[in-house]
């Protein structure tokens, strides 16, 4: 596992993107979600890099059909990676992965959401009804650790975000990291692994 504040990323990691990543990019709406995202794959493809022994600018990243990235001609490392706003999760590993992240809002957000009717469609109803009962800060904090279980869950079977819970393996090993008070994440994988240790890259 590995952290990185992408606000502290030097801009210049992103000469390892290829065209159509920097293409992709460019179709991003908004300028702070652009630059989160150039530098969050640019900071993949330097990890990535690393693990595999060859420049970063040679790796060919492809997607499978729900959208999980692999890297072309090897079956390792497997990976996974999850950005909220300024902070990015990467997970390697020798069998298949996921991993998601979320920041809190917080009471003073411009645009408050609605966790009970978010977690009535996510979760169902006995959920939602577990969350109206705690206080705003706890609610938030109790859906956004059940959304990154989810999801993380799902990215390890390859499915859409947003997916259903029958796509949601029961098998699937889950743990949630420990990264600070306003942020949220959690990792799956295909077999239990314990805990890891998240370390960061800036």
């Amino acid at each position: 596992m590995w952290v990185a504040d992408l606000s502290r990323v030097d801009d210049s990691i992103c000469r390892l993107l290829n065209e159509a990543e920097l293409e992709r990019a460019r179709r991003i709406v908004g300028e702070r979600e652009r630059i989160a995202w150039r530098r969050s794959r640019a900071s993949l493809r330097e990890l990535l890099a690393r693990y595999v022994g060859v420049d970063a600018r040679s790796l060919q990243i492809d997607a499978e059909a729900g959208g999980k990235p692999v890297l072309r001609g090897r079956r390792v490392p497997h990976f996974n990676v999850s950005h909220s706003r300024d902070v990015a999760v990467y997970a390697l590993a020798t069998n298949p992965v996921g991993v998601d992240v979320e920041l809190m809002r917080g009471a003073g957000a411009p645009r408050r959401r609605d966790h009970v009717a978010l977690a009535r469609r996510a979760f169902g109803a006995p959920v939602a009804e577990g969350l109206a009962e705690l206080d705003q800060g706890t609610r938030e904090r109790e859906f956004l650790r059940l959304w990154t279980r989810h999801e993380a869950a799902l990215k390890l079977a390859g499915r859409g975000i947003g997916a259903g819970l029958d796509h949601v393996s029961a098998d699937a090993w889950i743990g949630e990291l420990d990264l600070g008070s306003a942020v949220v994440a959690a990792v799956a994988s295909a077999r239990p692994v314990g805990l890891p240790r998240a370390w960061r890259l800036a």
